[in-house]
């Protein structure tokens, strides 16, 4: 069993990044305009969602202060899955730069559900799940990195097998969001790169199912 002081129910969440730019007000300040705008829009989120659906905390970044940044859950407060530490999950650009990287991180000792995007000074090694970045939607009408060109996030993608066992038993879900901004690509490589990305996906879902047979 989770102890005490680690579940859900038994702190406020509270959503921390390594530089201090994370604010109680980052919720609202994501539906702003004046104030995502001044810090760069909004350039992903990690959301946990309550078992009956509302959500639970957010964490924000903002493209002004994501470069060489860790965000993260506060580990006394969202307890992780310690048999995922080191499968960290991978997104990549469609032309297949690095984007983001988001999982368990040491964070002062302690484990931690988080994320880093870019810019990054020194990028981390590809995590052993690995997806080409695919557009979804932005339901809660974020203001977004990249102003009027980027009008949604890309589609969630899970990350509720990070949370510790009995978190998911109880019903908690975990999902990251990046964004959309296009990097310089040809029509014809960017068709090809999105193809890529969905034949990967299905390949990696399927070979996830066999090695669990």
């Amino acid at each position: 069993m989770v102890p005490a002081l680690m579940t859900l129910a038994s702190l406020p969440a509270n959503a921390l990044d390594l530089k201090g730019f994370s604010r109680p007000d980052d919720a609202a300040c994501a539906v702003d305009f004046d104030c995502a705008t001044k810090r760069g829009g909004v350039s992903d989120v990690f959301i946990i969602l309550n078992p009956n659906g509302t959500i639970f905390d957010r964490i924000f970044a903002f493209g002004n202060e994501e470069a060489d940044n860790i965000y993260y859950f506060d580990p006394a407060v969202v307890a992780v899955n310690p048999d995922e530490v080191g499968d960290n999950t991978t997104l990549l650009e469609p032309n297949g730069s690095w984007s983001d990287n988001f999982g368990i991180f040491s964070i002062n000792g302690a484990l931690a559900l988080g994320f880093i995007s870019d810019p990054q000074a020194n990028i981390p090694p590809t995590g052993s799940i690995v997806y080409y970045e695919e557009p979804g939607s932005n339901p809660y009408g974020y203001i977004l990195e990249g102003g009027p060109d980027s009008k949604a996030l890309t589609q969630y993608y899970d990350a509720t097998f990070y949370l510790h066992p009995d978190l998911q038993l109880d019903g908690y879900i975990a999902s990251f969001q990046s964004d959309t901004v296009p990097e310089p690509l040809t029509m014809l490589g960017a068709g090809a790169a999105l193809g890529f990305g969905s034949f990967f996906k299905r390949k990696l879902g399927k070979n996830n199912k066999q090695n669990k047979a």
